[in-house]
């Protein structure tokens, strides 16, 4: 199967953000996002662990707060904790074949495999980033292929390339926003109203 230059360049973007991904989430709030996304996977909700220490004093998450129903939910949204799905799937199939469970006391053990895939789900957004601008500038008459190389480089030339490497949630916000713009601009060309819901 010929892969097209989009898909070409997305592959390509990917495996390059994916080499210099950190291999660890980096951040509070990405160990937090992880951790709803572990338990959406295995638990089926949105409450966060209850997780404890210093002899049960301290919730180990900031940023949470207790509702009704006496569980604690974080005060983020769930989108980013959705993109960390995969990672969670991934280190499930791992635990199956190595016959392990997963860990209860997550993020207080360390659980490296889904902390390394993790770290990629922003390599994956960057990919997607690169793409959509390409697509973008196509749109206003770019030549395909110097629209790749130009949104290539205004990745890894800005900060959006630190971003591609740790786990914030504004890659995904970014790409996201580029495709919003994206689908309007070719709603707005070709009066498509599949491209309108597309953006929204």
């Amino acid at each position: 199967m010929k892969l097209s230059f989009f898909q070409k360049l997305f592959y390509f973007s990917f495996f390059f953000f994916v080499f210099f991904s950190s291999g660890f989430l980096d951040s509070q709030d990405g160990l937090q996002y992880l951790a709803i996304a572990r338990r959406m996977y295995y638990d089926k909700t949105v409450a966060m662990p209850e997780a404890v220490y210093d002899s049960g004093k301290a919730n180990i998450h900031m940023n949470t707060f207790k509702a009704a129903d006496g569980k604690r939910y974080a005060a983020t949204g769930i989108g980013y904790s959705l993109a960390m799905i995969p990672a969670v799937a991934f280190e499930d199939l791992l635990l199956i074949v190595s016959n392990n469970k997963p860990l209860d006391a997550f993020p207080l053990e360390s659980d490296w495999p889904v902390l390394f895939i993790a770290s990629m789900t922003n390599a994956f957004f960057g990919a997607l980033l690169v793409l959509f601008m390409t697509k973008m500038l196509v749109v206003y008459q770019f030549n395909t292929k110097k629209a790749g190389v130009l949104s290539f480089l205004f990745v890894i030339c800005t900060n959006l390339f630190v971003y591609t490497k740790h786990s914030f949630a504004h890659m995904m916000f970014m790409s996201f926003l580029m495709m919003t713009f994206y689908y309007l601009k070719v709603f707005l060309n070709e009066k498509s109203r599949k491209h309108l819901l597309f953006s929204a």
